[in-house]
C-alpha cells in the first residue's frame, strides 16, 4: 500500500478490540464463544462470535432488535407448553450452553402425532421465524411447524438430527434450515408469513425413521430440545432466553470517534469484510437492506455506504445533496459466503471492487458534503431499523483515495 489506513478495525485476526470503538447494547445477548459454548454477553459488551464446530473466530456480531415470543424457552416441562402424546424429562442433557438444562421429549405409547407446542399470537402480514435447538436420542427426525390456521398450510421443515440435513420443506414455508451447534446439537428453523391475526400453536414434533408424523410410539423413545424461539423476522437471530414473559434483545450499536479518522472531504477509501448466516432475504412489511459501514452526515442525503442489498448483492453507494451519485454492485453472496467490498471515492472518480476481478468505476460523481460520522453494521440515520445481522470481520478507512490496483488487491 502507498499509504497506511487511518483506521484498521480487525475482529478476526486479533483477539483485541480497539478501545476507541464505542459499543452499546441495552440488553444482554448470546453468542458462540471460542470454546464452542453458547454464552451470554452482558449489557454493552461486544460479542465476538466463533464457529461452534471449527472454533474459528467469525467477527463482531451486529444485530438489530428482536423479541422472543415463546415463554419458558428452556422449560418444556412447564405448563406454558402443551404436551401431546408425549411427556417431558426435565434437565436430561447438556445443552449448547454447556450445562444440563436440555429437556427430553418422550413419546407416548400411542399411534398419533407426538409433539410439544405453545400458543403464540401472530399479526397478519408479518414474517415469523420459529426455531428450536434439537439433539437426537432414540428418535433422530423432527419437524418444526407453524400453525396452518394463521399461516399457509404445511409451514414446516423436517430435519434429520443424525446428519443435520433438511429432509423436507412444506409448501407453506418461505424458507428454513438446520444449523449445527456442536456436540450433536442443531438449530432447526422455519420462516413463513402470517395470513391471519390470531393465536396458534408453534410445534416441535417427533417423526419416525420414515418421517411419518403419526406413528406408534413405544412410550420410551424421544429426543432432546431446548432454547425455543419465535420471533418476527425473515431468519433466526441469536437466541434470547425467556421465563415468565417475552424478552427483547436490544440492537447492537457500534461507532468510532470521527475525529480520529482525520477525514478528508475530497477523497477517501473504505474497505470491509463481513459474513452472515442468512441469504439476505426480503422481509414482509419491512424495507430491508443490510448495512456494513457508512460515512455520512447522519442523514440519507450525504453518505458513502458499503452494504448488501436484498438477494445478497454487495454494493458501494455514494449520495450527495440527496441524489445518488454512484451505485456499484458485485456478484450475489450466498448464505455464509464471505463478503468483501473495497472503495475509493473522489469527485468524478468512484472505484469499487468486490473480488479479485476488475474494478468498477463511475467517473461522474460528486462527493458527499458534511460527513461527520462513521457507523458500523447499521443505517446512518438515527433510530434506524436496518442492520448487518451478521459478523463484521474487518474495516479499513483511508483519508486519501487508494489507487485502482490497491482497491482491487484489497478485495481479493
Amino acid at each position: 500500500m502507498s499509504m497506511p489506513p487511518a483506521l484498521h478495525l480487525e475482529f478476526v485476526h486479533s483477539a483485541l478490540i480497539d478501545p476507541r470503538l464505542n459499543f452499546a447494547r441495552a440488553s444482554t445477548g448470546t453468542y458462540i464463544d471460542r470454546d464452542g459454548v453458547l454464552k451470554t454477553a452482558q449489557v454493552n459488551e461486544p460479542r465476538i462470535g466463533y464457529n461452534p464446530l471449527t472454533r474459528e473466530r467469525r467477527g463482531l456480531l451486529i444485530e438489530g432488535a428482536r423479541t422472543n415470543l415463546a415463554l419458558r424457552s428452556q422449560e418444556l416441562d412447564n405448563a406454558a407448553w402443551t404436551k401431546s402424546a408425549c411427556s417431558i424429562t426435565a434437565n436430561a442433557a447438556s445443552a449448547p450452553q454447556g450445562v444440563v438444562i436440555a429437556d427430553k421429549i418422550v413419546e407416548a405409547a400411542s399411534s398419533v402425532r407426538h409433539y410439544v407446542a405453545q400458543s403464540i399470537a401472530y399479526t397478519a402480514g408479518q414474517d415469523y421465524c420459529w426455531s428450536s435447538m434439537l439433539k437426537r436420542s432414540e428418535r433422530k427426525r423432527a419437524r418444526v411447524r407453524l400453525p396452518s390456521g394463521q399461516f399457509s398450510a404445511s409451514a414446516f421443515v423436517d430435519v434429520d438430527l443424525s446428519t443435520g440435513a433438511v429432509i423436507a420443506t412444506g409448501a407453506g414455508a418461505v424458507r428454513g434450515d438446520c444449523w449445527p451447534m456442536g456436540n450433536g446439537w442443531y438449530r432447526a428453523w422455519v420462516v413463513t408469513t402470517a395470513t391471519a391475526t390470531a393465536s396458534g400453536n408453534a410445534e416441535v414434533e417427533m417423526l419416525d425413521d420414515l418421517s411419518a408424523s403419526a406413528y406408534a410410539g413405544d412410550g420410551a423413545s424421544g429426543l432432546y430440545a431446548v432454547n425455543m424461539q419465535c420471533e418476527i423476522g425473515a431468519y433466526p437471530s441469536s437466541y434470547i432466553p425467556t421465563v415468565l414473559g417475552t424478552v427483547s434483545r436490544a440492537p447492537d450499536i457500534a461507532t468510532y470517534p470521527f475525529a480520529s479518522l482525520a477525514y478528508n472531504a475530497d477523497a477517501c477509501g473504505l474497505v470491509a469484510e463481513w459474513v452472515a448466516d442468512h441469504a439476505y432475504p426480503s422481509q414482509a412489511g419491512v424495507t430491508q437492506s443490510y448495512f456494513v459501514a457508512t460515512l455520512s452526515d447522519g442523514s440519507s442525503s450525504n453518505y458513502i455506504r458499503l452494504m448488501t442489498d436484498i438477494g445478497g448483492l454487495p454494493r458501494v453507494v455514494v449520495r450527495a445533496a440527496a441524489a445518488t451519485q454512484a451505485t456499484l454492485t458485485g456478484a450475489a453472496l450466498g448464505t455464509g459466503t464471505l463478503g468483501k467490498a473495497s472503495a475509493g471515492v473522489q469527485k468524478d472518480s468512484i472505484v469499487a471492487a468486490f473480488s479479485a476481478a476488475a474494478v468498477q468505476t463511475d467517473m461522474a460523481a460528486d462527493m458527499p458534503a458534511g460527513v461527520n460520522q462513521i457507523t458500523l453494521g447499521v443505517s446512518e440515520t438515527s433510530g434506524a431499523q436496518t442492520y448487518l445481522d451478521g459478523y463484521l470481520r474487518r474495516l479499513l478507512f483511508f483519508n486519501s483515495r487508494p489507487s485502482d490496483a490497491e482497491i482491487q488487491a484489497m478485495a481479493a
